[in-house]
């Protein structure tokens, strides 16, 4: 029982990083073209 619970709380936090990394993505993506613009 417990080792199922330690999974599943590894699966959500490999799926947390995985979003966060994808809203750094976007974040870096949204300054670069706010900056093209200010140019």
């Amino acid at each position: 029982m417990q080792a199922s619970v330690q999974a599943n709380q590894h699966q959500a936090q490999q799926v947390l990083v995985k979003v966060l990394q994808q809203v750094q993505a976007t974040q870096h993506l949204y300054q670069l073209a706010k900056a093209h613009r200010l140019l």
